[in-house]
């Protein structure tokens, strides 16, 4: 964008490929504007759509997140977009989305009208919201949109970002949820700290739902230990945060949740992060579909300028299962097949 000789902008991104081959893509976002740069990632949304509704959950913030909508559709189309907070309860409100534009909006913070731009909605007031759950149907086709929304958090003398991906909720293959890489305690292979997990759950639902969270950490030579946490109800269209506090991690992030949920798949939604307390804020987990078979994803990785990069498999399944590994950079493809026991990661 610098290149182009453009400042500043609000818009997204659209990557088509030819016939025939894939490409595999991710947005690196920095924000720069605090006092340590705060680094979110967005994977891009692939176009399989099959409702015209998108989910997130979004976690705690004194800030409601901010939600970018994007047209892929050459008609206008009318938003209904309702969200669930921990603080201020159900709120709804109704958006007009032109074609093939990109909308910002706060309305998870009680605005009923979309704001001129991502830096206009960061620095408007907020009122304190917590754990947020946002739905998004439009009233047209399947696929006509896509969202994503990112979450403003302020310390005593900093702002950082975190991400809120969405999801289609008829797309869910089950109302398990796999967290992969969970940092617990402190790690050899982050800054320095003690990362504590937290839980965000929205039941979007009239229904009350019970969660049941398994974690399973693998000592160093052991055997992986698996407990169950303290079960979790959620009352119909509520949102929720669990810190789960007072766990013993495994070194090199090798701990792992499975969360069960008491409902249809899409009906319950959940976001996991683990909060440090040192120079990296917290890092956001991916939640995994436990149904879902291209679990594994396709995103790029890097050893540019000594970054490392580090693959975490979890065997979430009765039995043990082999993993076929291939890893493509510089024209090369490197490949090896993995072995791994139930509940090990």
């Amino acid at each position: 964008m610098r290149e182009a000789g453009i400042a500043e902008a609000n818009g997204s991104i659209l990557v088509q490929t030819e016939p025939n081959t894939v490409v595999n893509s991710a947005v690196e976002l920095t924000y720069s504007g605090g006092a340590r740069p705060s680094y979110v990632d967005e994977e891009f949304a692939m176009s399989m759509p099959a409702s015209s509704t998108l989910r997130a959950t979004a976690d705690a913030s004194v800030f409601g997140p901010v939600v970018a909508i994007t047209s892929l559709s050459a008609t206008s189309q009318r938003l209904q977009v309702e969200c669930v907070s921990e603080k201020l309860g159900v709120k709804t409100a109704r958006l007009t989305l032109p074609p093939r534009h990109t909308v910002f909006s706060r309305v998870c913070s009680g605005e009923d009208t979309a704001t001129t731009g991502f830096v206009a909605a960061i620095n408007a007031e907020s009122k304190p919201v917590g754990a947020t759950g946002i739905s998004i149907t439009s009233n047209t086709e399947p696929g006509s949109f896509a969202a994503f929304a990112l979450v403003p958090h302020t310390t005593a003398d900093d702002r950082y970002f975190s991400s809120t991906a969405f999801v289609d909720p008829a797309s869910l293959k089950s109302a398990v949820t796999a967290f992969v890489g969970v940092p617990v305690g402190s790690s050899p292979l982050l800054p320095s700290g003690n990362y504590v997990p937290a839980l965000t759950a929205t039941n979007f639902s009239l229904q009350p739902v019970h969660l049941a969270v398994a974690y399973s950490r693998t000592p160093v030579s052991r055997s992986p230990v698996v407990s169950q946490q303290h079960p979790i109800n959620i009352p119909p269209r509520s949102s929720i945060t669990v810190e789960l506090g007072n766990l013993e991690g495994s070194p090199d992030i090798q701990n792992s949740f499975l969360v069960t949920a008491s409902a249809a798949p899409g009906d319950v939604l959940l976001k996991l992060v683990s909060r440090g307390d040192g120079a990296l804020r917290q890092v956001e987990l991916l939640p995994k579909d436990a149904n879902e078979l291209p679990n594994g994803g396709s995103h790029p990785w890097t050893l540019a300028n000594g970054a490392d990069s580090n693959l975490l498999l979890f065997n979430h399944s009765e039995k043990t299962q082999n993993y076929s590994v291939h890893m493509g950079g510089a024209g090369k493809v490197w490949e090896k097949l993995y072995s791994c026991n139930r509940w090990k990661p």
